[in-house]
């Protein structure tokens, strides 16, 4: 999965990205920091996400 993704035959999900980051020992705000550069800071980060964390 993760060649797929960096060779651009596929786009991650939002769960595929919190199991890299798990995986990767980094948080969310790590990652997006990271690709996208700080921009705005989200004022309830944890609620962005909820749904996926309430699939596991």
């Amino acid at each position: 999965m993760v060649s797929r993704i960096e060779n651009n035959k596929t786009e991650p999900t939002d769960h595929t990205i919190l199991l890299l980051c798990d995986a990767l020992n980094i948080s969310f705000e790590e990652y997006f920091s990271a690709a996208f550069g700080k921009k705005k800071q989200l004022k309830n980060p944890d609620n962005c996400f909820k749904s996926i964390l309430s699939r596991q």
